[in-house]
């Protein structure tokens, strides 16, 4: 276990490493800064509650909520962080060595996963920010893993119509995480081809 020290170290790190890669590609980070821990908390106990097979995580940046899975005893083989930069990646793995950690683009996740493979995807991905291929790019590849009972939990700050809920996703849930900076909307998400049970409003 790491010490308090260790672990205050690696965040004072992370926030460093994450302030660099905004200035450098801001719209790929898409956040003023990282995921606050409520935010990762509630993220992590949707997933958890959804999950009964493989989580996979996208965009995990310097990490927030792979420690909040890591808290709430997601084990080693049924968790995956999807990372694009190499340099957040590299602190993924020293810093969760037992998780597996792939720096690889969100747009081709059928490389790593085969198809209805994953039970929950938690996305961190910051979809307004992107190009409208590249948004298209990635819900395929989300819908090509994903279960067809899966499930998406996905953060955002923008209030407008999602890009997964403009092509065909279904809400099933939402709430709001005001202890976060700026605030946040958590959204879950059902891929267009599952059975209707319960659907919610976004």
């Amino acid at each position: 276990m790491f010490s308090k020290a260790t672990k205050e170290k690696a965040s004072r790190s992370g926030y460093m490493l994450f302030a660099r890669e905004l200035l450098k590609h801001p719209r790929r980070v898409g956040a003023v800064c990282p995921c606050g821990h409520k935010l990762a908390q509630t993220m992590a106990r949707k997933a958890l509650k959804r999950a009964d097979g493989l989580i996979v995580e996208l965009g995990a940046g310097v990490g927030t909520i792979t420690q909040a899975m890591q808290t709430i005893g997601v084990s080693n083989d049924r968790f995956v962080a999807v990372e694009c930069s190499r340099i957040f990646a590299t602190l993924l793995r020293d810093s969760f060595p037992d998780y597996t950690i792939l720096h690889a683009d969100a747009a081709h996740l059928e490389t790593y996963f085969e198809p209805e493979s994953v039970s929950v995807v938690i996305s961190s991905l910051p979809f307004f920010s992107f190009p409208q291929s590249l948004r298209k790019s990635i819900i395929a590849q989300v819908e090509n893993i994903l279960a067809p009972d899966g499930r998406i939990i996905q953060y955002t700050y923008g209030m407008r119509s999602h890009p997964f809920i403009q092509a065909g996703f279904r809400c099933t849930g939402r709430s709001f995480v005001l202890r976060n900076i700026p605030p946040a909307m958590v959204l879950e998400l059902s891929p267009p081809g599952a059975a209707r049970k319960v659907v919610g409003q976004c």
